[in-house]
């Protein structure tokens, strides 16, 4: 890896004072109801949803930045999705945009998807089906008889976009918990040979409606990390440059192990940078440090659906000091890609604390 040029990608945002990453939960809807979600509590309510607007209106006052996470309850149950991620793309020159999806309504997902790839040329755009087991299994962790099915009819609609366009890619997640830990392997081989594409493995996290869930032995999820030493052969033909690439491969590598290693130890092993390089918009406008970390920010709608106040508020500034004081840890992938990220001594080959 060249040191210099990793160096430069990062640096300009890592001095900027405003976010790398925004996951905006576009809505709480969902037709699904998985065991191990950790937003249950929120799903399905009637809750007053940032309008199109709105969204446009705050997209305005927020900087650029690199990547965007469109996600919910289930994202493709809004019909404006295309034209929330056109909002992002056009105001804020994003240039990763991922949507995870439990893939159940599969001819919106294509159209919506193309309609994104069509205006968006310049974007790399990730779907993501979420898949926590075969068959049956899948079936029952999400209290959603027939979605396996689904998910593979959506994969395989996809599939052709994917060949069109050099842009976009389609991978699976699988989340980690008691029910699945023991079939990792079998999921990793069936996505593998059946699509020949990747499985992210991500851990459970925060508190799912069955809280048996989260019982998990690490030595599972460490085997299938071992395992999976060909992961990314797919983003080869994703229109990546190669030192992007290089960076990815490497942080997924130094992700999978300091996870393990706070799942066993219970400690702060890197600093976080949530509230500062991360930040979270639910689809009511309240905006967070993470997904984890239940204190608010402030809603937008209290401040003009001005991102840049908000941001700049005494209460935003409260939480960023709570974060670096307390040390405050967790495993969530997202925010642990970009704390990995920003730390040039771990990425380039420092020992972890």
């Amino acid at each position: 890896m060249k040191i210099l040029s990793y160096v430069s990608i990062f640096s300009k945002f890592f001095r900027k004072k405003y976010p790398f990453q925004i996951t905006h939960f576009i809505t709480s809807k969902c037709n699904a109801r998985c065991k191990h979600c950790f937003y249950w509590k929120k799903l399905n309510k009637k809750n007053k949803e940032l309008t199109l607007d709105e969204i446009k209106k705050i997209s305005r006052t927020m900087p650029r930045f690199f990547s965007l996470i469109l996600t919910g309850g289930e994202p493709f149950l809004r019909n404006d999705l295309s034209s929330i991620a056109k909002i992002y793309y056009n105001n804020n020159h994003i240039e990763n945009l991922g949507i995870p999806t439990n893939g159940l309504l599969t001819n919106k997902i294509y159209l919506i998807s193309k309609n994104i790839l069509e205006s968006c040329s310049g974007l790399l755009f990730t779907v993501s089906l979420s898949l926590d087991g075969i068959g049956k299994d899948h079936d029952d962790s999400r209290n959603t008889p027939g979605n396996f099915e689904k998910v593979c009819e959506t994969y395989k609609k996809l599939t052709p976009l994917k060949k069109k366009y050099k842009n976009f890619n389609v991978n699976f997640l699988t989340t980690v918990s008691m029910a699945n830990q023991d079939k990792l392997k079998i999921i990793h081989e069936y996505v593998k040979d059946k699509f020949n594409a990747d499985v992210t493995m991500i851990m459970i996290r925060g508190n799912p409606k069955n809280p048996k869930s989260k019982n998990i032995d690490i030595a599972n999820y460490d085997a299938i990390n071992s395992i999976q030493k060909d992961k990314f052969k797919n983003l080869e033909s994703f229109n990546h440059p190669k030192l992007k690439l290089m960076i990815r491969k490497r942080m997924h590598k130094i992700r999978s192990s300091i996870i393990s290693r706070t799942i066993k130890e219970q400690r702060y092993l890197i600093p976080c940078y949530a509230g500062r390089l991360d930040a979270v918009i639910d689809e009511e406008g309240t905006v967070y440090p993470c997904e984890m970390l239940s204190k608010s920010m402030g809603n937008l709608k209290d401040f003009g659906l001005d991102f840049k106040k908000l941001w700049g508020s005494e209460q935003a500034k409260s939480i960023r000091e709570f974060i670096k004081k307390s040390k405050c840890f967790c495993t969530h992938e997202c925010n642990m890609r970009t704390n990995i990220l920003f730390n040039p001594r771990i990425m380039l080959g420092g020992k972890i604390a």
